[in-house]
């Protein structure tokens, strides 16, 4: 079975190319930023690419939400979130299984840019599915944890301490969402194109917050200061006290991801 992964150099899509190949499958490879084992180098998945293919798992998009309502990042998240989207929708054969890497923020409404991006993705997969006669399955998934993880607060928090000897918080860290470790995002994602085809899968573990990533540091650190603002929601369109059914059995610890990230970036 040969299956694409477009974002296959980032943080979930090369999680998910390991998890394909440690299981025996042939992987394409779909990015614009490549990686030595990856096969193929591109920006945009052409029809001729993936005509082979049995499947395609969708990981590629712009998913920091910290700069979503910069008038430039805008134009980099329609580019990167919906053209692409639309262009390897196009490319994907009738035969092909195609799955949708959303999050599971959508069902918090459209807070931001990248979560209305996820939105009108869904809606667009759905309706290429209903072209073809069939069921393509959406995977939501939480926050993701692990190693080559590269942006938000546990990123921010290490290049802070690294610095400053300190952190500081965008908020109050009182109420805290599902996170998940990025294993059992890839496992499920791998599962959507190889397994049955379910419509919508959650991945959705423990509940996490920036307070408790301050504990863990402090584990590896030692003391250090931690300040914060006094507001329940940090960034602007951040998803405040979510509510994610657990549809994945989980099975990577949520504080042990947190460690690799941290191992990587302190």
């Amino acid at each position: 079975m040969k299956v694409a992964v477009t974002g296959s150099s980032g943080f979930v899509g090369s999680h998910v190319v390991d998890v394909l190949r440690e299981r025996g499958f042939d992987v394409l490879g779909l990015d614009r930023v490549g990686r030595p084992d990856v096969r193929l180098n591109l920006c945009d998945a052409g029809a001729s690419t993936l005509c082979e293919v049995d499947a395609v798992i969708h990981c590629a998009a712009l998913a920091d939400i910290s700069r979503n309502w910069e008038h430039g990042q805008l134009y980099e998240l329609w580019r990167d979130n919906m053209d692409a989207l639309l262009a390897t929708l196009r490319a994907t054969p009738a035969t092909a299984r195609f799955v949708f890497t959303s999050t599971a923020a959508v069902l918090d409404g459209p807070r931001s840019p990248y979560v209305a991006s996820k939105l009108s993705g869904e809606a667009w997969v759905r309706a290429f599915a209903t072209r073809h006669g069939t069921t393509w399955p959406i995977v939501r998934l939480t926050s993701c944890v692990g190693p080559r993880y590269s942006h938000g607060h546990i990123v921010d928090f290490a290049k802070q301490w690294r610095t400053e000897g300190r952190i500081h918080a965008r908020n109050s860290g009182e109420v805290r969402n599902p996170f998940c470790h990025v294993r059992d995002a890839a496992e499920a994602l791998v599962e959507a194109a190889t397994g049955s085809a379910v419509p919508v899968t959650h991945v959705a573990d423990v509940a996490w917050g920036w307070r408790d990533t301050a504990e863990v540091m402090r584990d590896m650190v030692g003391h250090f200061e931690a300040t914060h603002e006094e507001r329940v929601e940090g960034w602007i369109g951040d998803p405040v006290g979510l509510r994610v059914p657990q549809d994945w059995e989980c099975r990577y610890s949520v504080k042990e991801g947190v460690k690799a990230a941290l191992k990587e970036h302190l």
